[in-house]
């Protein structure tokens, strides 16, 4: 979820491992990992929008490093992967990468 609304969905292990929505991907990069000493950790650029006045189009794109011409609309969770996954992007990650 992002800023209450759900951005990626579908098997868990398939969103974790192979995300396609940019905040999932930048979200799950920040994550440390586990017998790595500390290290510092990526941070998603920008500042989450107020709740209170959401941007018109898609509430990441001032965040995301796929943005386009298109986020100026509200995307709809759609099929971008497998198992029935689903992201709200109009610009989803098309490679299977591991996260």
């Amino acid at each position: 979820m992002y800023v209450g609304s759900v951005i990626e969905s579908g098997v868990t292990a398939d969103v974790i491992h192979h995300p396609r929505h940019p905040y999932t991907i930048g979200l799950l990069q920040c994550a440390p990992e586990h017998g790595v000493p500390r290290q510092l950790l990526p941070a998603i650029p920008g500042t989450v929008p107020n709740l209170t006045h959401l941007p018109d189009g898609c509430a990441f794109r001032d965040r995301c490093y796929a943005a386009g011409a298109q986020c100026e609309n509200v995307p709809a969770l759609t099929a971008c992967g497998d198992n029935n996954q689903r992201c709200a992007c109009w610009y989803p990650q098309q490679e299977v990468i591991s996260v």
